[in-house]
C-alpha cells in the first residue's frame, strides 16, 4: 500500500540500484505519517509537468538548475551508509558457528596426529628413516582435503547450473586450452 501512495518521486528513486542508502532513509520518513504527507505533497509540483516547443537551451537550463528537492538530507543517508557497512561487515552467526566447529574438529585431529606422533618418535626399535616416513604419513593424512573444481562443458540443449565446485566452460575453449598446451 505504501509503494502505491509515492507518486513519481518514489518510483524514479526505486529505478537506481545504487541509492539503496538514500531509498531506505526516505522510505524510513514515510513510516511517519505526518512525514509521508509531507513528502506527498512535495511530489506534486512544477516539476512534474513536460510541456512540449520549448527551446532545447531552455531545456537543458532547466534539467540543470531546477531539480526538486529529495526528502532527506545528507546526513541521514550517510547513516544509512554506515548502517549498511555494519551489517555487511558482520558474518552470519551461522556461518561463524560452522567456522569454529570446523576448527575444533581440525585442532582435536591434529591433537591426536600429535600424541601419534610422538608415542612413533620414542620408539627405539625403528629406524630414523621409518619414523619419519610413519609420521610424515599421519600428517599427510590429517590435513583438510578441498573438493578440487569439476569442468561442465556446455553443450546445445542441456542444461547445467554451475554451482559450488562447478564451473561451466564451453567447448571451444577447452580445444583452445588443449591447442596452447600442446603448443600446435
Amino acid at each position: 500500500m505504501l509503494f502505491c501512495m509515492m507518486g513519481p518521486l518514489m518510483l524514479v528513486v526505486l529505478g537506481l540500484k545504487k541509492q539503496r542508502a538514500e531509498i531506505l532513509a526516505s522510505a524510513k520518513k514515510m513510516l511517519r505519517k505526518k512525514q509521508r504527507d509531507q513528502i506527498l505533497d512535495d511530489a506534486h509540483n512544477k516539476y512534474m509537468f513536460d510541456d512540449d516547443g520549448l527551446p532545447k537551451w531552455f531545456l537543458d537550463e532547466e534539467k540543470r538548475h531546477c531539480q526538486p528537492i529529495k526528502p532527506v538530507t545528507k546526513e541521514e543517508i550517510v547513516a544509512m551508509r554506515a548502517q549498511f557497512k555494519e551489517i555487511n561487515a558482520r558474518p552470519a552467526k551461522k556461518v561463524a558457528e560452522a567456522k569454529a566447529r570446523k576448527k575444533r574438529i581440525a585442532m582435536k585431529k591434529l591433537d591426536k596426529v600429535r600424541q601419534k606422533a610422538d608415542s612413533i618418535s620414542d620408539q627405539a626399535d625403528i629406524s630414523e628413516r621409518l619414523k619419519r616416513k610413519q609420521i610424515e604419513q599421519l600428517y599427510k593424512k590429517a590435513t583438510p582435503k578441498f573438493p578440487q573444481k569439476e569442468y561442465v562443458v556446455a553443450k546445445k540443449g542441456v542444461q547445467v547450473k554451475p554451482g559450488k565446485g562447478k564451473v561451466l566452460v564451453d567447448r571451444r575453449m577447452k580445444k583452445d586450452t588443449r591447442a596452447r598446451r600442446t603448443g600446435k
